[in-house]
């Protein structure tokens, strides 16, 4: 079966994990592991005309469907970047907030600036992910963090996100732009919320399609180029090819399409478990 370059995984087998016997690993891996092979069996292959560019030998395509794997690393990663932020959040409103300027004071916003770039290599290390998308999931977070610490330090802080912690520990924490009005935090209703819902299929199916169609490829649509990572010497006509401008263009494309889906997928989560309007920030 194909398998995302990025995905770097061992093979499933509900028998095993990529740790060795499922005896070793907990009730969770199991499902985990069960899920996984089960959506990898899952044959959603379709014949095509005849057509080299797809498939030279059968003319057949394949949808490919989500990653179980590493739809749960994320869902870790995140979590546990999601919950440095809760413990950034309290210092932020606890102490830095009341604090007048002084040295002290941006002494410790320094630490906590400091901490929002680091923390991220020590979470990815933890969880030994070699995942790219993964990697980036678990880092989005911190970078929210940095903005919103340089935010608190110098006094720019919307005034609705400090009426109490709970405002604004999902304020600072959380990855979506929250919506103040006469400084309150505006809540979604529930035809917004059951809107937004709906609206995931479109970054989902997007996303798929995208998947489906550059993982045969390599994630190099236009084919191999003499101007990526391993090939010296580079040159400027290298760099300047239409296949590796086509291809630096899919990846992008793919890239903002990612961030689209995060972007729906975060928001959409927020306003329907915490009540918080979401203005959607990537389309």
């Amino acid at each position: 079966r194909m398998e995302s370059p990025t995905s770097n995984y061992c093979p499933t087998d509900p028998s095993t994990t990529s740790c060795g016997p499922l005896g070793s690993v907990g009730a969770a891996t199991l499902l985990l592991e069960r899920a996984a092979h089960y959506v990898s069996s899952i044959d959603t292959t379709f014949a095509l005309p005849k057509n080299a560019l797809i498939d030279e030998d059968h003319g057949t395509f394949r949808v490919q469907l989500p990653d179980v794997r590493a739809l749960a690393a994320a869902g870790a990663g995140l979590s546990a970047s999601l919950l440095v932020g809760l413990v950034m959040a309290f210092v932020m409103y606890g102490y830095l907030r009341e604090m007048k300027p002084s040295p002290r004071k941006f002494l410790l916003g320094g630490a906590l600036f400091l901490s929002a770039i680091l923390v991220p290599y020590g979470i990815i290390d933890l969880l030994r992910e070699p995942n790219t998308a993964v990697r980036l999931a678990i880092c989005i977070p911190f970078a929210l963090y940095q903005f919103r610490v340089l935010e608190g330090l110098f006094g720019f802080t919307p005034a609705g996100a400090l009426g109490n912690f709970g405002v604004y520990g999902a304020y600072f924490a959380l990855p979506f732009d929250m919506i103040f009005e006469d400084d309150r935090p505006v809540m979604a209703t529930r035809r917004e919320k059951i809107e937004l819902i709906l609206s995931w299929w479109r970054p989902v199916a997007i996303m798929i399609l995208m998947l489906s169609t550059m993982i045969p490829f390599d994630f190099k649509p236009f084919g191999e180029q003499n101007a990526g990572e391993y090939h010296e010497p580079i040159s400027v006509q290298d760099y300047l090819a239409l296949g590796h401008l086509g291809n630096c263009f899919a990846i992008a494309i793919f890239f903002q399409q990612g961030l689209a889906l995060g972007d729906v997928l975060t928001g959409g989560a927020i306003q329907l478990f915490l009540g918080y309007k979401s203005e959607s920030v990537m389309r």
